[in-house]
């Protein structure tokens, strides 16, 4: 996993604040990848993506676009805190970052109640308009994707 400290001159370098606080949020450790929730002094709390991967640049700008048109349909998803050039992703020393507003919730319990307002959450993005939707970058992680690459 990235060491803190590297963690915290990115955030600094990026996106010009000093983190309060900086606590780890993936299950698993990798060097090359990380997950953290980051803490700005005005109380504000941020989920940060770290990749250091050739395609992350790509993959973290469709998720950016994805969340940003979304957002602009009405549907509740994270807002992006853009860099300091104003940019949707952060690149640096062959990290690229994405910034997420942190959304505080609780895991959802396989009952009624809570599946019924997941199906309602879940329509409500079925019946987006998908003509104007921004086209996606199928996952590294996808099937074919990986089918395609052997």
């Amino acid at each position: 996993m990235p060491d803190i400290s590297l963690v915290s001159g990115l955030v600094e370098t990026i996106y010009g604040f000093s983190p309060v606080a900086i606590e780890p949020i993936q299950r698993y450790v990798f060097d090359w990848r990380g997950i953290f929730r980051v803490y700005q002094e005005n109380g504000q709390c941020w989920v940060l993506r770290l990749l250091k991967h050739p395609e992350a640049s790509k993959d973290f700008h469709s998720t950016a676009t994805l969340l940003q048109w979304l957002d602009q349909q009405g549907y509740p998803v994270p807002h992006i805190h853009r860099t300091r050039e104003q940019q949707l992703v952060g690149i640096k020393d062959n990290w690229t970052l994405l910034l997420l507003s942190f959304i505080e919730g609780e895991i959802i319990k396989p009952e009624p109640s809570s599946l019924q307002l997941l199906s309602a959450r879940l329509g409500q993005l079925h019946a987006l308009p998908h003509d104007s939707a921004p086209t996606a970058r199928r996952s590294r992680c996808h099937p074919e994707t990986i089918a395609n690459r052997t």
